[in-house]
């Protein structure tokens, strides 16, 4: 059952309706949502998020997880508050803006605190919500949906507008809920998209998706020959938690890294300092060993390795003989890294596709990457961020400003 403007209706008419719906298991809220829209960056909505990150931020357990601490930190007043100005100055240009209705979310298992960020994205642009959680059983995900619940008590507008919902893949399911929707936000790849997208919706609803994306790296090796070993350490972290922490899973973890003005011995002192902090910090599965020890055979068999290679478990990189045509199908996962060597960052053009998301760098200066990649008109590549700030999700991403997307234009003459 879903509301709209405060209507109860039924979101199908089958008769194995409740059936199915007595499989969906609700984190936050219940059966009935109000589909009712506000205007962006909502006081309501500001304080909501305030309160979200004072109760997320005065929980100990927080501290073993700092992906839930920069979702706390991302809701704080101050940032909301900058980015409302923010807004603020962009909408006086029109005559003002809505949210677009109600949003369902599919969100991936493959970055735990994603179904957050996206909820509160959609919130301030002004929609109710409904947010598909991921089935695998989060610690995060439990910490942020009971923070949420002590919370919304407070504000039942946005109560009665919010649920989280978890349920076994079920295409009828999704279906009732695509047909109540009139924005459907799709993460988690190019299969889960076009799944998606093939169950039925309102001819209004708008598709926003987050398809399968590839990143990349590139350090300049004259600025890294010059770091002191405490600002190679942080580096190291920096390429850590942008990779390790996700099992290189996430869209943004770099899986190529390109190095320019350098020699050897500045690569292997960057990557003993990666081996270490990865030593010290990451657990790796016997599993995972094995994985990698297949692919470095099959990287072998097919002519990619240039160099000799001395297999160790936190770490495998792989220096490529040459470019292959696709890229994207360099991947590694905990710990497995391709590297290249190039003369001019216009090397990097040729194998940029539209599947390319994150440029991570070191040692440049980030219009001078940009202006490269915008003298190539380039259809890859939407974000150009520091070694460190993989993870840094913000309203604006993977090209998209998600206030604008999911909110309308009110056009008043």
């Amino acid at each position: 059952m879903l509301r709209s403007g405060g209507v109860a209706t039924r979101m199908d008419n089958d008769q194995s309706h409740e059936g199915r719906q007595a499989s969906v298991h609700y984190l936050v809220g219940n059966h009935l949502t109000e589909n009712t829209p506000t205007m962006p960056f909502g006081d309501e909505v500001c304080a909501f998020l305030n309160d979200l990150s004072r109760d997320l931020l005065s929980h100990k357990e927080i501290r073993d997880y700092p992906d839930v601490a920069s979702f706390a930190y991302w809701c704080r007043k101050g940032n909301v508050s900058a980015l409302k100005e923010k807004y603020r100055a962009v909408f006086a240009l029109s005559c003002g803006r809505m949210g677009r209705g109600l949003a369902f979310h599919i969100t991936p298992s493959n970055v735990p605190v994603n179904f957050a960020f996206s909820f509160v994205f959609s919130l301030v642009a002004g929609n109710a919500n409904i947010v598909r959680v991921p089935s695998a059983q989060r610690a995060q995900t439990a910490i942020i949906c009971d923070a949420i619940n002590r919370v919304i008590a407070k504000y039942p507008d946005i109560a009665k507008r919010t649920a989280f919902v978890q349920y076994p893949i079920n295409e009828l399911i999704t279906a009732s809920f695509s047909l109540a929707s009139d924005v459907r936000i799709i993460w988690g790849g190019d299969q889960t998209v076009e799944a998606i997208r093939a169950a039925k919706c309102p001819p209004h609803c708008k598709d926003v998706v987050f398809p399968d994306r590839y990143s990349i790296g590139i350090i300049n090796g004259k600025d890294m020959d010059r770091i002191s070993d405490e600002e190679m350490q942080k580096l190291a972290a920096g390429l850590y938690n942008d990779t390790y922490l996700m099992d290189q899973n996430a869209c943004s973890s770099p899986q190529l890294l390109f190095w320019q003005y350098t020699d050897e011995s500045v690569k292997q002192r960057f990557w003993n300092a990666v081996e270490r902090y990865a030593a010290d910090h990451y657990e790796l599965p016997p599993s995972l060993v094995t994985d990698k020890y297949v692919q470095l055979c099959s990287d072998i068999l097919k002519g990619n390795v240039s160099q000799p290679i001395e297999f160790k478990g936190f770490l495998t990189v792989v220096t490529l003989a040459s470019l292959p045509d696709d890229s994207t199908l360099l991947r590694g996962k905990g710990g497995y890294f391709y590297q290249y060597d190039i003369e001019s960052v216009k090397e990097i053009v040729p194998c940029v596709s539209e599947k390319f998301q994150t440029l991570l760098y070191f040692g440049y200066q980030a219009k001078e990457l940009a202006d490269a990649l915008f003298s190539a008109r380039l259809r890859g590549i939407s974000r150009i961020a520091p070694f460190g700030t993989a993870m840094d999700i913000d309203i604006i991403w993977d090209g998209y400003d998600l206030v604008f997307e999911l909110s309308r234009t009110l056009d008043v003459q």
